[in-house]
Formats: C-alpha cells, structure tokens, sequence
C-alpha cells in the first residue's frame, strides 16, 4: 500500500477504534494476532466478541503530528479521557484508579504495515503525567502539575 493509504488507515485507527470504541475497526485495520506493544506489556490483537464490551471511558484524540515512511506511520497526539466510576488505567506501577476522573497525555505510537493491514505497534506515553493527574505520585515541593499542551 502507499504511504498516503497507510496514513490513512492510522488517522482511521485514531478515529475509529480508540476515539470511538470500535472493537470491528481494530479488527479491520489490524492482523489478527498482531502484536501492540505497550507499557507495562504487549497486547495481541484478537477477534471481536460478540457483544461488545463496555467501555470505561470516553476519549478524544488530537493528532498533532502524522507522519509516513516506508511500510511505517507515527503518530503524535493528545489523549483527552474521561474515566467511568471504578475505572483502572494499567500503567508500569500497576493498576491506578482513574474512576470518575478526566485527564490528558500524549503520546506517540508507531505502525508498522504489511499490505493494507497494521502489522504492529508501538506506543510511548507520558504516564507520569496521568499519574500525577489522579494524584497516584505527588510531585515535588514546588511543583506544579500542568497538563500537555501538545
């Protein structure tokens, strides 16, 4: 595929299955069984369920930055998530209540395609700045927490 479809599919992926909670375009835009390597583990993508899960949280993604090479695209952008009551966020400390609570990070995620499909994925986030956000880390004296701006 060409970079511009590529980056096309990624700016899909954004839109469609992290804004949007849609279990059937991860599956579309993703091959089953591809690896999105997160922190604190790796994820692989498997079939839809049936029923779709509830979601705990409602997001909206800025793109700041789309850019294509190769069989590659990366991706920086802000997360704006609202939580739902009893929300966790898995982070490299753990799990972290987040019920009820809106935040923000940024991010950067990197796909690798192989013809028409997302083959893996790589994602760097500011999860500090979620952490102190939900007041799971206290910053130091002086301090002041602000979040991204982009």
């Amino acid at each position: 595929m060409s970079v511009e479809t590529n980056k096309r599919a990624a700016r899909r992926f954004v839109e469609e299955a992290l804004d949007g909670g849609s279990a059937a375009a991860l599956e579309e835009l993703f091959y089953l069984g591809a690896v999105r390597h997160f922190p604190p583990g790796d994820i692989k993508v498997e079939p839809a369920p049936a029923v779709a899960p509830t979601r705990d949280r409602s997001m909206q993604t800025d793109i700041h930055h789309l850019y294509g090479e190769g069989d590659f695209v990366t991706i920086h952008l802000t997360h704006h998530v609202t939580f739902q009551p009893g929300a966790k966020f898995n982070t490299r400390i753990g799990l972290v209540d987040v019920g009820g609570q809106t935040v923000e990070w940024n991010a950067m995620a990197v796909l690798r395609f192989e013809g028409d499909k997302i083959a893996e994925e790589w994602v760097v986030r500011d999860e500090l700045m979620v952490l102190l956000q939900v007041g799971a880390v206290e910053p130091l004296d002086g301090a002041r927490v602000r979040p991204p701006t982009g």
